[in-house]
């Protein structure tokens, strides 16, 4: 039985910016063709630290050229580097439109099957969907702070570029 996620994030990036932001940042983990990304899992105690799990992935995006379509989106698929009894996942990567032109969304939107037949999808219904959730919003932020960081960087550099020639 597959498992569905579909997570957004606002971010302080303009829309126009964020394809080249959202790729920059896969290919700052690139190996080879595909990207190697710790996917973290914040785990949260009362009266502890947070911790944080992480499993390193082979990440692989492909930008999707749908005819017509108003919104920049990717085919993402990742898999445990190691193997094992973990999930893969298969779905998208979108950077739909807000409403502003100053900011947009980075959305995932996808599939998962838990492994291990029966035992993973009742693991899937008690704590994995919660594991998996937790993970796409970690890995969204991540890729969000790096939009927004770079965004800030480039419009710092145009202002400093328009203070310079005494616009």
């Amino acid at each position: 039985m597959l498992s569905h996620l579909n997570l957004k994030r606002p971010v302080a990036c303009p829309v126009a910016q964020a394809p080249q932001f959202l790729e920059r940042f896969f290919a700052d983990y690139a190996v080879d063709d595909a990207a190697v990304l710790a996917l973290r899992v914040p785990i949260v105690l009362p009266g502890l630290p947070l911790l944080m799990l992480a499993r390193d992935c082979v990440i692989r995006l492909t930008r999707v050229h749908d005819e017509g379509a108003m919104i920049v989106s990717y085919a993402v698929e990742w898999a445990p580097v190691a193997g094992g009894p973990f999930p893969r996942f298969t779905g998208r990567i979108s950077l739909p439109n807000a409403d502003d032109y100053e900011s947009c969304f980075v959305a995932l939107d996808g599939t998962y099957e838990p492994p291990l037949g029966a035992l993973g999808e009742a693991f899937d219904r008690t704590i994995g969907r919660a594991i998996a959730e937790s993970t796409g919003r970690d890995l969204l932020q991540r890729i969000g702070t790096f939009m927004e960081q770079s965004s800030r960087s480039v419009e710092t550099a145009k202002a400093n570029k328009r203070a310079a020639a005494g616009l």
